[in-house]
């Protein structure tokens, strides 16, 4: 397939933005381990330096404390660890909070540019983006007019890089449950994927609904204690999970 938006793999579906991400180090050093988990091991490193920049505003202990314990989170180091391609959208979010934190400090039309192609790059890391990103957005947007922190041309720059980007994932949701058939637009490829993976991108019947509470309810469970006893699937067998991780995560919420 050329240049395609969404992949099909062996369970069902699979987001594409890791695969591309994995491809120059696939031409120079060829498939293996190291090639494979590279990009996320630097993405997850490189994430303390804008994280310890958008914290300038607060004292210099806080920016420190901030940083170590990001550096030395369990979380953070597993997710290092693993070529993965959902585990990439947590570091991407952190570059795409930073820019758009230096967007609204400065008010600067690159920031505003970066922030928002960052948002679209994002959307390509997980399905689960689909969801939360146009909800941040839409909500981002609405205070930044309210509070005047954004002007009409930044507006419009940031509309036609979010509608252009996703446009290529619409396309490939309506491949799924309006086309359904292989088609090409462009020198993109689009095809019907099996009915599990389309179920990743919109699937919000009865059955998916009541999966997600039962999922809630063993990632709580997971939270809570750990996952020796935790029937979710992927907690279960792929889950890493430190108990000493619960009073980071209390902190922070505050």
């Amino acid at each position: 397939h050329s240049f395609p938006v969404y992949l099909q793999n062996a369970h069902g579906g699979q987001s594409i933005l890791y695969a591309y991400l994995i491809l120059p180090g696939i031409l120079l050093f060829g498939l293996n381990t190291y090639t494979v988990r590279l990009p996320m091991a630097i993405l997850s490193s490189l994430g303390v330096i804008p994280l310890y920049d958008m914290l300038k505003r607060t004292s210099k202990k806080q920016q420190i404390f901030t940083s170590v314990l990001y550096i030395i989170s369990p979380v953070i180091i597993s997710l290092g660890r693993m070529g993965i391609d959902c585990n990439i959208m947590i570091p991407l979010t952190i570059l795409m909070l930073h820019q758009i934190d230096k967007a609204i400090s400065t008010g600067e039309n690159k920031y505003f540019i970066s922030g928002a192609v960052l948002c679209v790059t994002e959307l390509y890391s997980y399905a689960l983006a689909y969801l939360i990103i146009p909800i941040f957005l839409i909500l981002l947007l609405i205070i930044l007019i309210y509070t005047k922190k954004i002007t009409k041309t930044q507006f419009i720059l940031v509309a036609i890089i979010i509608i252009l980007g996703g446009f290529p994932l619409l396309l490939n949701i309506l491949t799924q449950y309006v086309i359904k058939k292989n088609w090409t637009f462009g020198f993109v490829d689009f095809w019907v994927l099996h009915r599990n993976t389309q179920s990743e991108l919109t699937d919000y019947s009865a059955k998916a609904i009541l999966e997600f509470i039962q999922n809630s309810i063993y990632t709580s469970h997971l939270l809570l204690i750990d996952n020796r006893d935790c029937s979710a699937p992927y907690g279960r067998f792929y889950s890493n999970f430190y108990i000493i991780s619960i009073p980071f995560i209390l902190y922070g919420f505050f």
